[in-house]
């Protein structure tokens, strides 16, 4: 890239941001980054590619989930940008209880996929009234929050 097409990509950034655009410089959300997060997710210790992909899905469906709630992510207050993007990581969690680790189908979600999962995660952590300590009991997730999301998609709408 040439000087002046950066100097140019620059001003028309700032231009955007300033006139109330919403600028996502995110990276493209691909079967290989979700396969990475879900990983990232579960694992302990989780490796730098793997740290990256959940950092990119946690931004696109953060990202995704304001747009479609009709919000402006740049102005939305932290709390709520902090409480999605812990369904981030939960829609995640519930992908791979959903998928058994099978990375052919965690390959084929897409960003919309991710955004009606985590739409029924936010209505199920209402619905239940789920706590900190229950999202830190790893038995309750498994035995009554994961299932009750998988029941809750696969209904009929």
């Amino acid at each position: 890239m040439t000087p002046i097409k950066t100097v140019s990509s620059v001003l028309l950034t700032f231009l955007l941001v300033l006139s109330g655009w919403e600028v996502c410089r995110a990276a493209a959300l691909t079967g290989e980054t979700v396969v990475n997060a879900v990983k990232a997710v579960k694992g302990k210790s989780p490796a730098l590619e793997e740290k990256k992909a959940l950092s990119t899905v946690t931004q696109n469906l953060t990202t995704a989930i304001f747009q479609k709630l009709g919000i402006n992510p740049s102005t939305a207050p932290r709390d709520d940008v902090e409480e999605l993007r812990g369904i981030s990581l939960l829609t995640l969690k519930v992908l791979d209880a959903m998928t058994g680790d099978d990375q052919a189908t965690l390959r084929k979600m897409s960003l919309d996929d991710l955004v009606a999962i985590a739409l029924a995660v936010m209505t199920k952590v209402k619905e239940l009234k789920v706590t900190d300590n229950n999202l830190k009991d790893e038995k309750y997730l498994q035995e009554t929050f994961f299932p009750a999301v998988i029941d809750y998609l696969a209904q009929p709408r």
